[in-house]
């Protein structure tokens, strides 16, 4: 995992190989939140580099789960 600061807080990212789809960074939905306002815009035009990086937003827990877990689970979220 590396870590990313916005708005003075850090978050995780993991970067994860998923078969279909390559490797790819996930963040926490906590990140996701900060990058958009009540209207679904991002904040800054940072907060919108950022999460154009991002394939995929998950709950903290989930975040922290081994590779296996985590790229079953997207599998299943993205593919559907």
């Amino acid at each position: 995992m590396r870590a990313l600061k916005f708005d003075q807080t850090t978050y995780l990212i993991r970067t994860i190989t998923i078969p279909v789809f390559g490797e790819v960074d996930v963040a926490s939905d906590l990140l996701n939140t900060k990058l958009l306002d009540e209207n679904g815009e991002y904040i800054s035009e940072e907060a919108g580099l950022i999460d154009e990086q991002i394939f995929f937003y998950v709950d903290d827990a989930v975040l922290h789960n081994p590779d296996e877990y985590l790229i079953e689970y997207l599998e299943e979220e993205v593919l559907i």
